[in-house]
């Protein structure tokens, strides 16, 4: 997904991960994806995160 974002110029990229699934967090860290909050949406559960591509 990150590379089809990057390929149309797409400067933002936002997704949902459960805050207890810390494979899927890593994975999101390792391209460049960073908290951008807690409890999205009123869920305990759930976090969001942010990817902004540079350039």
């Amino acid at each position: 997904m990150v590379g089809f974002a990057d390929e149309r110029g797409v400067g933002t990229v936002l997704a949902t991960v459960d805050q207890a699934n810390t494979k899927s967090i890593r994975l999101l860290e390792k391209h460049g994806f960073r908290l951008r909050e807690r409890h999205h949406g009123g869920d305990a559960e759930v976090h969001l995160y942010e990817r902004t591509r540079s350039g």
